[in-house]
């Protein structure tokens, strides 16, 4: 992203019809819900009821484990539309591939080199 791009009056928003002021608006934030609502139903329409169900009651009846989960599980989805509102597409899917091979690098170590050595009987 270049400086033009930062800058408040020029930066342009990845989903049509939208653009920064838009962001400062309540009418068009709801809007902009709504956009992400939808882009949930289509992704996942189990999960994207899970959704409506807790905003719903509010997690009222819900156990502390459902809640989690249901946050967990709608994550990846909130950061995928944040990416394509602010037009960083390519920069979060660099940034996740990039901790994935770090992730990769640890588990390679734990399972080569860690758990052998938990296997030799330790002398003292």
């Amino acid at each position: 992203m270049n400086h033009q791009s930062m800058n408040s009056d020029t930066l342009i928003l990845g989903i049509p019809g939208y653009d920064y002021a838009d962001l400062y608006k309540p009418e068009k934030l709801s809007e902009l819900s709504g956009e992400f609502e939808n882009s949930v139903k289509t992704h996942d329409s189990i999960l994207h009821a899970e959704f409506s169900n807790y905003r719903n009651c509010q997690g009222e009846g819900m156990s502390a484990v459902q809640i989690s989960e249901l946050i967990v599980n709608m994550a990846p989805l909130v950061g995928t539309f944040i990416a394509k509102l602010f037009n960083i597409d390519e920069s979060r899917i660099k940034q996740i591939n990039r901790i994935q091979h770090e992730f990769d690098h640890v588990f390679v170590y734990r399972n080569e080199i860690v758990s052998k050595l938990m296997s030799v009987p330790f002398k003292r």
